[in-house]
């Protein structure tokens, strides 16, 4: 199982609200199309409770059965949408992924 944890970071002169809306109704339904993808989740932060910026402002999180499910996937004419897609809403300067295997205990 390989995970890809896409860090996002959203374009600078784009508020909060509009940036949310954009990702959840937008892009998550072309990420969503992805071939081979198992599972697709939006982490949206609270904000912080001292006011304080945030590290990032969202996480999303891809799921898939290999590195190259993954690669053939973003091959496709789904996945090339998704990616062009990013530069309407990202700072692709800041944002991106990092590619995970994931391990867990139970504890």
């Amino acid at each position: 199982m390989v995970k890809v944890l896409f860090i996002l970071h959203k374009l600078p002169d784009m508020d909060a609200s509009t940036f949310r809306g954009y990702w959840k109704h937008t892009h998550g339904p072309l990420a969503a199309k992805l071939p081979g993808l198992l599972r697709y989740s939006q982490n949206h932060p609270y904000a912080d409770p001292h006011g304080d910026p945030l590290p990032a402002d969202g996480v999303d999180e891809l799921e898939f059965e290999s590195i190259e499910a993954m690669q053939s996937a973003l091959a496709t004419p789904e996945g090339q949408e998704m990616l062009a897609d990013v530069r309407k809403f990202l700072d692709t300067e800041r944002s991106g992924p990092i590619v995970i295997e994931e391990h867990f205990e139970v504890v």
